[in-house]
């Protein structure tokens, strides 16, 4: 018991880590985050304290790891955590097959968007979320309706599986509309295209980049990554990102348009 009280004082103590700060949930719960300027706050996972009131090494060494610029892929135990929260829903989807079968790319964005959604309800329980909950964590982020919406997209995903694995019995994200209006991008006219081409001459980057989306119609995430070896006789060959996995499907397309 002394032992618990002397750990129990020195958490309270102040972090002696530069950007780092301790918070305190309703329910006595702690959590540790690295605020560093011009960054998201980022959550530790490892322990603080030891059993002995030390200071752990994984924390510390978590800790420069951050500071360095490795932020990492925040791989949480689902043991470790509260079963029937919503970080244990969520990292337990992330274990799911309908999660790992999505392409990598999609995998990093719906774990950036659900990991920053868990930093202020991550300890609640999943069952209790209900549609006004949802609502109200959309219109936070009002001020980025795009990141809002993806937001409900991600937590409509997330409980659709939960129904399907047993695991839920409702949907509280169902029923959510959008709060993000957008007519598309502006498709350039004719004269706009040549305004730029006359800006940008034949051999540079910004009218290559150009050229290559007007004659083959392939998106950003695609066009950044090709290159020479995408040139095969005469054609350019590649696989989209977008569908890579269920969808894959492999485009040739002529180079001499």
């Amino acid at each position: 018991m002394e032992k618990i009280r002397s750990t129990t004082r020195l958490a309270s103590r102040r972090v002696p880590f530069k950007y780092c700060t301790r918070d305190v949930d309703r329910h006595g719960n702690e959590r540790f985050y690295i605020r560093l300027p011009g960054m998201p706050k980022y959550r530790m996972t490892s322990a603080y304290l030891d059993l002995s009131g030390s200071i752990t090494q994984a924390f510390t060494d978590e800790y420069h790891r951050v500071l360095a610029g490795d932020r990492g892929e925040k791989v949480v135990a689902v043991i470790q955590l509260e079963p029937g929260s919503v970080q244990w829903l969520i990292e337990t989807y992330y274990r799911s097959k309908a999660f790992q079968s999505q392409a990598p790319a999609t995998q990093k964005d719906k774990k950036s968007v659900l990991s920053r959604y868990c930093e202020n309800v991550g300890e609640l329980p999943f069952k209790k979320i209900r549609k006004s909950d949802i609502e109200a964590s959309q219109m936070k982020r009002s001020a980025t309706p795009g990141a809002a919406d993806k937001l409900i997209k991600y937590l409509k995903a997330l409980f659709n599986w939960a129904i399907s694995s047993n695991l839920a019995t409702f949907n509280p994200a169902s029923g959510v509309s959008k709060i993000h209006s957008s007519t598309g991008f502006h498709a350039w006219s004719e004269a706009e295209l040549e305004r730029f081409r006359s800006a940008y001459p034949t051999g540079s980057i910004a009218r290559l980049a150009m050229e290559l989306m007007v004659n083959l119609g392939v998106r950003r995430s695609d066009l950044v990554k090709l290159g020479w070896k995408n040139v095969v006789e005469g054609r350019i060959e590649f696989a989209p990102e977008k569908g890579a996995g269920r969808f894959a499907q492999f485009l040739s397309l002529p180079g001499d348009r």
